[in-house]
């Protein structure tokens, strides 16, 4: 493209006038001058000069084509023909930047499964539908890839299935694209590598297999370049300066689409600089898709993470699986949001469920709630902080001040934390249990539970749940069976399921908190008074979970029999928070890490783990420790942690605090035992007070009514499956015809954008929520097909066996819950 004064001008008209109508604040931004940055234009092209030190970001390069030299009345062309040879590299870096980015190794492709497409089946003797199907996508896909390709599959070893190779639920691994082609003027080493090169990990991963299987992981590689490269249509990409954004205007030229773009500049007069080039107009239309709107995010100067996980919770298949991104530059803002989008493409992957764990939860509420006393909806607080106790490392440096205040506090014990009490000579007031394991029940015979009242999630294993001889039940949001209506037994009404903002008349201890601090800090309590209740704060936050499953039952107040509990998962901890944020005057965690601490192995001493290493696993991440200790988490504790705050946000304690030396909770103050001090309490007042929210109940199961719900939901996806390309022009789909990428990844968003539409109308749920899990799985295992699939065989053939299989699999499951229903 040739460039021109005039040309510049009209770009940066049309852009103002497009962020005018579409961002009035970013408009009003971009019209102050520049302070620190602008275009500059010489008769050497273009360059960004640095206005504080009169520096130029790009060096002269010698050149010996000049078609990129602007042509305009204000340049003079007839320069020397040694000048003529010298030209500034920034056309000349973003021409390179535009060749074919899945390719391009300045750009860095993540992969969140294995490299090796064998490596990713799930164990078939634990989820014996899902996994079978999901696995036989993979087997479908590896046949072809051993068709297509030279290889000669007799002579591969380590192919065949084995337990070493499984990975439950699961995706460990991660290719990566070397990054390492980064402009001169970045005072960054350049490597001149013109193929993809794995990162560290995966490389050493690959290479002790057999040859022939590392063959054929980089087959599956190139297949998965090639799939991008030829639908020309990149995933979720991430941008780390434009730096003028030339490169990207060229991509858009070529014809390119993005699923998603995330786009970070440090400075305004960086992201003006884009407005010549780049246009915005054109660039919003080639991203996102029908399904996932505001797919595009631009963030100057500031991270806002809040968007950026609102944006995700819309699309975890697609946006977990692959993305792509390019740095241009170092910055504390860009090492932020790389870090933060790495945690939440980990975390989205977990926490899926499965129509076989969802069954074995639902039917263990069926026989756990046909006669139970059950949280009900009008719930009243005890005048009293309630100690939630977990089994963290950090329960060790606890321990004194739980045994200083048992009298002054409520004490939830959480899962496995009891043993550790129990050695302590620490007797819980209850004991909270969510796990669905059939072994929990033989964890807690040893451990005396009878004594101790019992409140589990209404999923949680029949056995265990007959130990106590005072059991609670509460409805763990999330699961299926925690939106089947209830009957109050005192009252025998149906009751309603419509949310409603003041229902829930908790009684909030604001102006009676229990917590007095000492002398020498009650001006730290003072300053932080505000920050504890947090009213303001805690509704801004709610808002970025209007599109998930949570949306209509998180307002506090529910307008029926029961109360559904959210954020109580993925760990028995999250439970704990969650009933201890809504029954008493104020929280105090101990031992509740989320994480592990260097040098403190992965839970308290003592504890039914037996001796542990203190060794941090390779797959962890460092995260804000609330102490002073390094703390490292992963995916499942990050998950944990978020639904903490969450839980901590929505249901508005009066004072979360934090004595552990895990990770760092929002919303929470981080404490010592000396900084404060618990009044006297009517202890058991406060315990009676608790059981008094468990109302008797049971269960009202319209069979027919989730059948209906689940029936409707497959004929809606079967219908998304067999939709076809709106670009052709026949009726009748030729079987041979090459299937772009960007098709496959509409319909999974179709298909999510329809779950969490259906799950956001609370009737749903109960029938919804029992194959949202399979249906992510299956929509995971369809992508990853379709993108390890070789080029010439990636077709409509290749799809409709793919989709037979996804359909397939939702026949079995609705025989499967036709015979479980029938049983009850």
């Amino acid at each position: 493209m040739k460039y021109t004064n005039e040309q510049l001008q009209i770009n940066f008209y049309k852009n103002m006038e497009f962020f005018r109508v579409n961002n009035e604040k970013l408009f009003r931004a971009l019209q102050s001058p520049a302070l620190r940055y602008n275009l500059h234009i010489d008769v050497h092209g273009f360059n960004i000069i640095n206005l504080q030190n009169n520096t130029l970001f790009y060096p002269l390069i010698e050149c010996e084509d000049s078609t990129h030299f602007i042509e305009s009345k204000g340049v003079n062309s007839n320069k020397n023909s040694e000048n003529k040879k010298k030209q500034y590299a920034m056309l000349a870096a973003h021409k390179d930047l535009a060749k074919t980015p899945s390719k391009n190794a300045k750009w860095k492709m993540h992969l969140s499964c294995n490299a090796d497409l064998s490596h990713n089946f799930t164990d078939e003797s634990k989820l014996k539908i899902t996994a079978k199907y999901c696995n036989d996508m993979y087997k479908n896909c590896i046949k072809k890839v051993i068709e297509s390709s030279s290889i000669d599959f007799n002579k591969l070893e380590n192919l065949q299935l084995d337990s070493k190779n499984i990975m439950e639920y699961g995706i460990k691994d991660s290719i990566k694209v070397d990054n390492s082609n980064i402009p001169n003027f970045l005072k960054q080493k350049v490597s001149m590598k013109d193929s993809i090169n794995l990162d560290s990990n995966t490389k050493s991963n690959i290479e002790s297999s057999n040859q022939k299987c590392y063959d054929l992981k980089q087959e599956y590689i190139n297949n998965i370049t090639e799939s991008y490269a030829d639908s020309k249509f990149l995933p979720l990409t991430c941008i780390y300066g434009l730096l003028g954004g030339i490169f990207l205007q060229d991509l858009l030229e070529q014809g390119y689409h993005f699923h998603s773009l995330i786009i970070y500049e440090d400075d305004i007069d960086l992201f003006r600089i884009s407005l010549y080039f780049l246009d915005f107009s054109l660039l919003f239309s080639r991203c996102g898709s029908d399904f996932v709107k505001n797919s595009t995010l631009i963030m100057i100067s500031q991270v806002n993470t809040d968007i950026i996980s609102s944006l995700i919770r819309k699309i975890r298949v697609t946006f977990s699986l692959t993305s792509i991104s390019l740095k241009q530059y170092e910055s504390k803002n860009v090492t932020l949001l790389q870090e933060f989008i790495a945690k939440e493409r980990a975390a989205i992957l977990r926490g899926w469920g499965s129509f076989e764990d969802e069954m074995i939860g639902f039917k263990n509420a069926l026989v756990n709630l046909k006669n139970c006393h059950l949280l009900d909806s009008n719930i009243k607080r005890c005048n009293a902080p309630i100690c939630v106790v977990g089994n963290g490392p950090s329960l060790d440096l606890n321990l004194d001040f739980i045994k200083k205040n048992a009298d002054k506090m409520i004490i939830f014990s959480c899962g496995t934390a009891l043993k550790v009490l129990r050695h302590h000579g620490i007797k819980p007031d209850f004991q909270i249990e969510i796990e669905r394991i059939s072994y929990l029940g033989d964890v807690l015979r040893q451990e005396n539970l009878d004594d101790i009242p019992l409140i589990f999630g209404q999923m949680t294993n029949c056995d265990a749940v007959n130990l106590s001889v005072e059991s609670f039940a509460f409805m763990r949001g999330g699961s299926a069976s925690a939106y089947l209506e209830t009957k109050n037994i005192s009252e025998d009404k149906k009751v309603l399921s419509k949310v409603t903002d003041d229902n829930l008349k908790c009684e909030k201890m604001k102006q009676n908190s229990m917590l007095d601090s000492k002398s020498d800090t009650q001006n730290k309590i003072d300053s932080i008074e505000s920050v504890a209740n947090l009213d303001s704060k805690k509704y801004e936050d709610s808002k970025i979970l209007k599109d998930s499953k949570e949306s209509e039952n998180t307002k506090i107040g529910q307008k029926k029999s029961h109360f559904t509990l959210e954020f109580s998962a993925p760990f028995v901890g999250n439970a704990g928070v969650a009933l201890s944020a809504i029954l008493g005057s104020d929280v105090i965690l101990c031992g509740l890490d989320c994480g592990y601490i260097k040098g403190f192995s992965k839970h308290a001493k003592h504890s039914y783990y037996g001796d542990e290493s203190d060794k941090i696993p390779r797959d962890c991440f460092k995260v804000a420790g609330n102490k002073n200790l390094e703390v490292f988490s992963n995916d499942l504790f990050y998950l944990s942690a978020k639904n903490v705050e969450f839980a901590i946000a929505f249901y508005k304690t009066n004072h979360v605090i934090n004595l552990g030396f895990g990770a760092k909770f929002k919303h929470t103050l981080s404490l010592n035992e000396s900084d404060f001090s618990l009044k006297n309490i009517d202890k058991n007042a406060g315990i009676a007070m608790i059981k008094s929210n468990f109302k008797k109940a049971t269960l009202d199961v319209k069979k027919g009514e989730i059948m209906q719900i689940i029936k409707d939901y497959i004929l809606k996806v079967e219908e998304i499956l067999d939709s076809k390309n709106n670009n052709l022009k026949e009726q009748k789909v030729i079987e041979s015809k090459s299937i772009n990428l960007k098709e496959i990844y509409d319909k999974i968003d179709n298909i999510e954008s329809i779950l969490h539409s259906l799950i956001s109308i609370e009737k749903n749920r109960k029938g919804i929520i029992l194959l949202e899990g399979s249906t992510l799985h299956l929509c995971h295992s369809l992508l990853i097909s379709s993108i390890f699939a070789p080029k010439n065989l990636k077709n409509q053939s290749f799809y409709n066996e793919l989709k037979n299989i996804f359909t397939a699999t939702f026949r079995v499951i609705y025989d499967e819950l036709v015979a479980e229903l029938q049983i009850i």
